[in-house]
């Protein structure tokens, strides 16, 4: 009773749990509640009907999961509980298109006399196989997959978070837009950010897929304005052709391509619905080598810079794309030139 009260009075969310079992023993000298099937309503303040034909009444599902405090705690009638374990769950992110989520976790501010004894320290908080689907309808982002390994930290000073953490994790789709990704990719994850008034910023968050690492910057304000930088610096595109949608991979699949790839990706303004944030992307492939196995075809020495923006607009009309310093061979033939094109 003591537990659900603290976790209901501390969260603007609603927690339900089955059986439970008190152990004094399994992690002493520290007391654990040991819970089995918890549910986590989803927080209420978003927009349910615009996932259409989703159920978003739920944010956590789990079949079993720890909380821990001291045992001392006990004798004083004085608890805080310093770490929470959820196994073998699911997890759901949805955040409507004006940038409303169900996973406020801000503090209830409808406490109740006595609840300064009761203290929740989410300094600790593991997370294995729990499977979780991210669907962002401001940017038309679905991903999802599995978290094997988790551990992240909170610290909570009313609408303040912190939040640090990192994870091993199999992805299994990435959907942007019409753009998707439906396989199974391992990665590790590295998240920091704060979330208050303002918005969410990111302080260097970093996702390694193989020795790629993407990096990520910048904040969404509470607003839904975007100002966000993703680099990558180190991308082997031999392994690339693994990673594209059927359809490219399979056209791809003669080609044997190998090299290194850089990019810079910038993302700031607001999106509505008839209008894009701006984007800058900067891109550099360097002495790169590609042959055709069904064919003699060797192309070598390939390098070059290219540049893509949506323009002052931000819309087709005034993109642009361009391709600078391209050298290779061919044969025993050089070539260099540049390319470009806009209006789309």
């Amino acid at each position: 009773g003591i537990l659900l009260k603290t976790l209901n009075n501390n969260f603007s969310t609603k927690i339900e749990t089955g059986s439970y079992r008190l152990s004094l023993i399994r992690k002493f000298p520290k007391a654990s509640v040991e819970l089995k099937n918890v549910l986590v309503h989803s927080s209420p303040h978003f927009d349910r009907a615009a996932f259409k034909g989703i159920n978003t009444d739920t944010l956590l599902t789990a079949k079993s999961a720890s909380i821990d405090f001291r045992t001392i705690d006990m004798l004083r009638g004085a608890y805080t509980f310093t770490k929470i374990s959820v196994r073998s769950g699911k997890l759901n992110l949805f955040t409507d298109a004006s940038g409303h989520y169900n996973y406020d976790i801000s503090k209830n501010e409808d406490k109740t006399a006595g609840d300064d004894k009761v203290k929740l320290n989410l300094n600790r908080i593991n997370l294995s196989d729990v499977g979780f689907v991210y669907n962002d309808l401001r940017v038309d982002l679905v991903m999802g997959g599995i978290f094997k390994d988790g551990r992240f930290k909170s610290k909570i000073r009313g609408n303040n978070i912190d939040f640090d953490g990192n994870s091993k994790v199999i992805f299994d789709l990435f959907k942007l837009g019409g753009f998707s990704i439906r396989q199974s990719i391992p990665a590790e994850i590295e998240v920091g950010l704060n979330q208050n008034d303002k918005g969410t910023f990111f302080r260097k968050s970093t996702m390694r897929i193989e020795n790629w690492d993407f990096v990520l910057t910048g904040f969404v304000a509470s607003d839904n304005y975007l100002d966000l930088n993703v680099t990558a610096d180190n991308i082997d595109i031999s392994k690339i052709t693994r990673f594209l949608p059927e359809k490219y991979s399979k056209a791809a699949s003669a080609y044997h391509p190998s090299g290194t790839l850089k990019f810079n990706w910038t993302t700031k303004g607001k999106p509505t619905a008839t209008e894009d944030p701006h984007y800058d992307i900067t891109f550099s492939l360097t002495n790169a080598h590609i042959d055709n196995t069904r064919s003699d075809l060797k192309i070598e020495r390939f390098s070059f810079n290219g540049t893509f923006t949506n323009g002052s607009k931000n819309r087709p009309l005034t993109s642009s794309f361009s391709v600078t310093n391209f050298t290779t061979r061919l044969g025993s033939a050089d070539f260099k030139g540049s390319f470009s094109v806009s209006d789309f």
